[in-house]
């Protein structure tokens, strides 16, 4: 989020063609959090994140409230530091899939795999 906002962008995507526009025009954006100032790395590009929880249910059923509360902040600033979340599970009640999460994370596309 340091580095966004140094840059004076907003998310990941506007970050990166910032630093590939500098990059073509032979201006190449050196980095502002460099821990070496005197002579500051350029900045590459940024990987996107995919985080993935398998089998939430699971997690819910052993950590509870306390990783329901982690997965809506990493869901919240999320988007903006190019972190996409996968989360995966066999059972999606609501004491799995709660409101907090549900009003965190975007609409789920469903997939079932083949039993057996």
């Amino acid at each position: 989020y340091k580095l966004l906002s140094q840059l004076g962008v907003r998310n990941l995507s506007s970050a990166n063609q910032k630093i590939n526009e500098a990059f073509h025009k032979g201006q190449p954006l050196m980095n502002p959090l460099s821990l070496t100032p005197d002579t500051p790395e350029p900045l590459e590009p940024m990987p996107f994140i995919v985080v993935v929880i398998d089998e939430l249910a699971d997690l819910m059923m052993v950590v509870g409230k306390k990783v329901e509360e982690l997965i809506a902040r990493i869901a919240q600033k999320a988007r903006a530091a190019g972190i996409h979340l996968i989360l995966a599970t066999q059972r999606p009640s609501v004491d799995v899939i709660t409101g907090l999460i549900k009003a965190n994370i975007p609409p789920v596309s469903p997939f079932r795999s083949p039993v057996g």
